[in-house]
């Protein structure tokens, strides 16, 4: 069995219209899920992905995240959250 990893760039209509279309295949309609929840708690100058784990047959995960610059006085350094918060 094979698997994808497909990521969306929620900085982009076309892919936010994808990630929309995606929830309304899969029957999601919590709010939590929502483009615009997740626009909302976007914090600023990051940028707000969703990553979509699949296989041949079927979605494994959906998970909205939120990739941050960090400051590290050095070198370019980004961290990874979701926007409920701690993710595990």
């Amino acid at each position: 069995m094979s698997y994808d990893l497909e990521i969306l760039n929620l900085d982009d209509s076309k892919e936010i219209n994808e990630y929309r279309k995606l929830l309304k295949n899969k029957g999601i309609d919590h709010p939590y899920y929502s483009y615009a929840f997740l626009h909302h708690h976007r914090i600023a100058n990051s940028l707000s992905l969703v990553f979509h784990f699949k296989n041949e047959s079927q979605t494994l995960a959906i998970m909205p995240i939120l990739i941050r610059k960090v400051d590290s006085g050095h070198e370019e350094l980004y961290d990874a959250i979701s926007p409920y918060g701690y993710s595990g």
